[in-house]
């Protein structure tokens, strides 16, 4: 079988949620299936940073001058001359977007829809791309790939999906990288890690405020590990103004050893977010052997199960922040699940819900 996959997301050269799945299914996939070809497909620019290279996969790197509009016009026309011979072939869209004008035999990945109701963290033209897009590839795909039952549920009630055509296929750890041996200056106090885009999907202007407690009652820094994202300047003002300012760190976005490393040191892992449509940080901090504190939202209690401290209230989150930090049986707890919870997901088991599908 040939399988043509939109590897795109993968070729950049620090990737994220999305382009950490697209990395790891496709190599995850290819290792379990050396009797199929692979054709991935990503845009010129993007050729130093092809993720794989082995005798069953082709890559094709498309040029297109504009750094925009690549899916829609460059893939979509590639793919349609490839859907034209008679060879029994797959198309494979991980990344969440496939071409407006999509081959026949099209499977899609999609990761959350939470811009169909949340009106705060996109822009207006990421919502109308996105909602457009996402009913468009709805439409058009044989199989849709979900991370978790929370978006499952939400394409049958919102979108009225049929159960039949959504496959539930769970993300997996990332392959870790060697943690740095230099983390920044101010990882030497005992600090609490939060990891994703400085913004308000992500929740971290509850967190910011839940921590003015936390340090009053600890002393404990705060490390925000990650790029800014929408909302952000409203962030960067409350922490500016925030009586705890001067423990609230902005590290910007890290690379995997630093990454590695902080989850390695840090004293306990908050995850706040508003939404997620699976959330792999969780799985990072279990395999790091750090206590998590999490929001009640989207797929959270899913993927962490009783592993993590669940709260959905601010003070709730500062309270429990407090507990981990003063008691070691609560950490040590907390610790034992998420080394346990994460035996539940790996790349094999994907791959292999994922090639049923294709």
């Amino acid at each position: 079988m040939e399988i043509h996959v939109d590897a795109s997301r993968a070729c950049v050269s620090a990737p994220t949620g999305v382009g950490i799945y697209v990395c790891e299914i496709i190599r995850a996939l290819v290792a379990a299936h050396p009797e199929d070809q692979f054709f991935l497909y990503a845009p010129a620019w993007a050729k130093s940073e092809k993720c794989i290279d082995t005798p069953n996969v082709s890559w094709k790197f498309l040029p297109w001058p504009p750094k925009y509009l690549w899916t829609q016009v460059c893939l979509s026309f590639a793919w349609a001359r490839a859907a034209r011979t008679k060879t029994k072939k797959v198309f494979f869209t991980p990344g969440h977007v496939a071409p407006f004008f999509a081959p026949r035999n099209l499977v899609i990945t999609i990761h959350d829809i939470a811009f169909f109701w949340d009106s705060e963290s996109y822009s207006w033209s990421e919502k109308l791309f996105a909602k457009l897009m996402t009913r468009r590839n709805i439409f058009c795909a044989k199989k849709i790939l979900v991370p978790s039952n929370e978006t499952k549920n939400k394409l049958i009630e919102l979108l009225h999906v049929a159960p039949e055509k959504i496959v539930v296929t769970p993300l997996a750890l990332p392959i870790a990288a060697e943690p740095s041996a230099f983390l920044p200056a101010v990882a030497a106090a005992r600090y609490i890690l939060a990891v994703g885009r400085v913004e308000y999907k992500k929740g971290i202007d509850r967190l910011v405020r839940a921590f003015e407690k936390i340090n009053t009652a600890t002393g404990a820094q705060l490390l925000l590990a990650g790029p800014p994202g929408v909302g952000y300047e409203k962030i960067k003002l409350q922490i500016a103004a925030s009586p705890a300012h001067s423990a609230i760190h902005e590290l910007g976005f890290v690379d995997n050893a630093t990454r590695a490393a902080l989850y390695e040191h840090a004293a306990v892992f908050v995850f706040p977010t508003r939404y997620e449509g699976f959330g792999l940080p969780l799985l990072e901090a279990f395999a790091a052997s750090v206590p998590v504190v999490a929001w009640d939202s989207g797929s959270v209690c899913e993927v962490a199960d009783e592993a993590a401290k669940i709260v959905s209230s601010e003070d709730e989150l500062s309270a429990a922040v407090i507990t981990l930090l003063q008691n070691e049986t609560a950490r040590h707890e907390l610790i034992s699940r998420g080394r346990e919870r994460l035996q539940n997901f790996s790349w094999e088991k994907t791959a292999a819900l994922t090639y049923r599908a294709l």
